[in-house]
């Protein structure tokens, strides 16, 4: 029996997800290319995407932008941009004080910390499968890692990976059982204003003055192109694809952002890199396909 056709609506939602996962992809190389220090980096890229979501929502009629239907979320909203600040500064640094491979794999641990936060929240013991899917995830941590000296930048880089993973997983959990009712794109419109604020304080203006044309446009191309527009096409994607198959497609970020970085800058992954980062992409990837879909 043939496989009825995707209608248009899903074509379209994967057509949108596909070209999210490449275009947020290209954050990797955005690291290593862009001559300022990652916080100073989230500030910009987070004004700059905050005022095209600005433009983006208003181009789409959306109403009452900032107006969120609980008056207990404009609280909980800024805790939300407080783990985004942590997240986005980290996973930039991990991958400027080591490779992108090297960030990005170590990231890519987040799947399993989700699971383990969502069985303590839920006072719940954490499943056998679980546990050991956790430890396997160390395993492939230690193998990237050659030396823990603390003066190694791939141990540095690994750490940060990890902390960018524990504030993301803690930040999507929590942005789930809080926010579940709000709107996604007023939440990350929302979260892009807040990281702003909270990355002002450390971010070096005096760099961004002096900062060149070509920089400027890297950092326009980061904002628009990869913040604003790239979770805009995720939105479109999450509204006709179900969870899991964005989870699953998303797991392509990873190979998309070490193959753009050996083809654009020559950044070459060791084969501990490799190994260690294939063993936590396949446990990323077993907690996608055992996902269970959420129940309202």
């Amino acid at each position: 029996m043939n496989n009825p056709p995707l209608s248009l609506s899903h074509q379209r939602g994967m057509l949108a997800l596909y070209s999210a996962s490449v275009i947020i992809a290209i954050n990797g190389v955005f690291s290593k290319v862009i001559p300022l220090d990652a916080i100073t980096i989230t500030f910009t890229r987070c004004v700059i995407a905050f005022i095209a979501m600005c433009i983006i929502l208003q181009l789409q009629n959306t109403q009452s932008l900032f107006r969120l239907h609980n008056k207990s979320s404009y609280l909980k909203i800024v805790a939300i941009g407080a783990l985004m600040s942590v997240h986005w500064s980290s996973f930039f640094h991990a991958m400027q004080t080591s490779t992108v491979a090297i960030g990005i794999l170590a990231h890519y641990s987040f799947p399993i910390m989700t699971v383990l936060l969502e069985s303590l929240l839920n006072k719940q013991r954490p499943a056998i499968k679980d546990v050991i899917s956790g430890l396997i995830v160390l395993v492939g941590v230690a193998i990237m890692v050659p030396s823990f000296n603390l003066d190694s930048q791939v141990l540095i880089g690994v750490g940060f990976g990890l902390l960018s993973a524990a504030a993301w997983s803690t930040r999507n959990v929590l942005q789930g059982r809080w926010l579940a009712n709000e709107s996604g794109q007023s939440i990350m419109t929302y979260q892009l204003l807040l990281v702003a604020l909270f990355t002002t304080l450390l971010c070096d203006f005096g760099a961004l003055s002096q900062a060149s044309n070509t920089t400027w446009i890297t950092l326009l191309l980061l904002g628009v192109v990869s913040t604003a527009f790239g979770h805009t096409l995720f939105a479109i994607a999450l509204r006709v694809i179900n969870a899991k198959s964005v989870s699953l497609i998303s797991c392509l970020q990873p190979p998309i952002a070490i193959g753009l970085s050996w083809l654009i800058i020559a950044e070459v992954p060791t084969l501990e890199t490799l190994i260690g980062g294939s063993i936590i992409l396949c446990v990323a990837l077993y907690e996608a396909i055992n996902a269970k879909p959420k129940h309202t």
